[in-house]
């Protein structure tokens, strides 16, 4: 997938399709479809009617294709190309309800616990502890060591042999995202998108990240105009060539600069 096809899958959710992979009439894409659309809903997406019916077309290998390079493209926008390891070894479903509760809680201990002493929060004697390798003292009674996978004060990762750690209960079945699902649409004209994308970018009133920035400065080139020739026959006089691969016209006296009408 191209940066400029990236950008547009993250920023306006279109995916274009090669038309010379459409194959009406050949082998059946049924199977591989329903499949890609298994991956895609386990990702928060779907695709709509006329998506599904492009990508139908392209046949067998075309399908491939085109949905391989689509989950990867997702893949790394959500950040599953990377090891993700969650404090609550269980997330979601182990994440407290109260979660200022267990600020407070950590606060709490990070200021008050002391070696040798009962636990601050619940007064057990005998149950605080340092883990490895922070070294922070941790009640074992009031945090749960099957679930976390990190020291529960500072979030860093825990040494796998420390006691603290104990076995996590069975894994249960993963469950359907939550949420509305994203719709995939079908991208028709790369430039016109690509414009749009770029003016909604451009009237944001927030700073965007760096990424963002870059990736548009790599992908310009396609909403560059070019230039067709006027570098003699502009009708406004110009002789220098520009940054846009066209004519810089030469601003009339008291007049703001114009841009070449033959540009395109």
């Amino acid at each position: 997938m191209s940066v400029l096809e990236s950008v547009l899958l993250r920023r306006l959710r279109t995916v274009h399709v090669d038309p010379a992979e459409a194959r009406p009439g050949g082998a059946s894409t049924a199977e591989g479809l329903a499949a890609l659309e298994a991956e895609l809903l386990e990702r928060g997406f779907a695709p709509t009617r006329r998506l599904r019916d492009a990508l139908a077309q392209s046949g067998p290998s075309g399908l491939a294709r085109t949905g391989k390079r689509l989950l990867r493209q997702l893949d790394a926008d959500l950040g599953a190309d990377r090891t993700h390891t969650p404090l609550f070894r269980d997330f979601p479903r182990s994440t407290p309800d109260d979660t200022f509760r267990l600020y407070v809680d950590r606060v709490f201990t990070l200021l008050l616990q002391s070696p040798e002493q009962p636990c601050v929060l619940c007064g057990t004697v005998g149950a605080v502890r340092p883990v490895s390798p922070c070294a922070h003292l941790v009640c074992r009674r009031c945090w749960d060591g099957a679930d976390y996978s990190g020291c529960p004060l500072c979030h860093r990762r825990i040494d796998g042999g420390d006691p603290f750690l104990r076995p996590s209960p069975a894994a249960r079945a993963p469950e359907p995202p939550a949420g509305p699902l994203r719709l995939l649409d079908l991208g028709t004209d790369r430039s016109a998108e690509a414009a749009r994308a770029l003016a909604d970018l451009l009237g944001r009133r927030t700073p965007c990240r760096r990424r963002t920035g870059t990736t548009w400065r790599s992908s310009w080139g396609t909403l560059r105009p070019r230039s067709t020739g006027c570098r003699t026959t502009c009708p406004y006089g110009s002789r220098r060539p520009s940054s846009w691969g066209g004519c810089s016209p030469l601003p009339a006296r008291g007049g703001p600069p114009r841009r070449c009408c033959r540009a395109v």
